[in-house]
């Protein structure tokens, strides 16, 4: 089972990065997250398998090269006048869920496994009503690439710094921190509350300039209790409710391929 994973930059899932010898990963706090979710229904951990493995479990494509593979993608059946599904009437991030799905497809056809597309945003808005037509807009998305129930949209409210203080609070005011402000610039912005909450748990000298590498450590060091986070986040368990359908439904399918070789 391969996790074909976009998000918006290396403090949510991570990122690639080039070296003379080829590439390495450097991880963010949702891939520990979605790691720790992944070891505890299926006893492995995606990140200790890659690190062991070239061909692991988690494959990274970045927020400018989905937005490539989209823009290809449609020149392409521009110019050929291929028939199919078309992205021109989806919304927002529709476009680019879109692509996504397609990208996994192409992937599990090259891989011979199942790949589960995992696209993620931000809201950056604090309203429940931008949160939904956002969060549908990805699923449309998806449903238009045919991915069937295999795929997860990852929407946090506003943004993902708000998951991560209710972690640090205890798996308190979750929903709080869920319509805070979504602004970096505010006062009292996520990012700073969550810059001085680090601090205090000595994850970060300083509150002001904490990086990917101090939340990675942050989550690394803290039992993650889905449930506690499903309770107080509804974007959270929006998305570990998807993450339970896709796993579930790749998974049975890859027993079923299992039988029909063995037998």
């Amino acid at each position: 089972m391969i996790f074909l994973l976009s998000g918006e930059g290396k403090t949510d899932f991570g990122q690639k990065n080039p070296t003379n010898g080829g590439v390495t990963v450097e991880y963010g706090p949702l891939s520990y997250i979605l790691s720790k979710m992944v070891e505890e229904k299926f006893c492995y951990s995606p990140i200790e398998l890659d690190n062991s493995n070239p061909d692991g479990c988690f494959y990274f494509f970045s927020k400018s090269e989905l937005c490539d593979y989209s823009k290809n993608l449609s020149n392409s059946r521009k110019l050929t006048g291929m028939p199919g599904q078309k992205s021109s009437s989806l919304k927002g991030h529709g476009r680019l869920a879109f692509a996504l799905g397609l990208k996994a497809i192409e992937i599990s056809a090259e891989k011979n496994d199942e790949v589960i597309p995992v696209f993620f945003r931000d809201t950056d808005n604090s309203t429940n009503r931008d949160y939904i037509d956002k969060l549908e807009s990805i699923k449309d998305g998806f449903a238009r690439a045919k991915t069937g129930p295999k795929n997860i949209p990852v929407l946090a409210k506003p943004k993902s710094e708000a998951w991560l203080l209710c972690i640090a609070d205890d798996y308190c005011h979750g929903s709080v921190y869920e319509e805070g402000p979504a602004n970096d610039d505010s006062p009292n912005s996520l990012k700073k509350q969550l810059g001085i909450k680090l601090a205090d748990l000595e994850f970060t000298k300083d509150g002001y300039n904490y990086g990917n590498e101090d939340l990675c450590n942050f989550i690394k060091n803290f039992d993650l209790n889905f449930d506690k986070l499903c309770k107080e986040l509804k974007s959270f368990k929006d998305f570990y409710s998807s993450f339970q359908v896709a796993t579930q439904n790749a998974n049975n399918q890859q027993d079923e391929s299992s039988i029909i070789l063995n037998n």
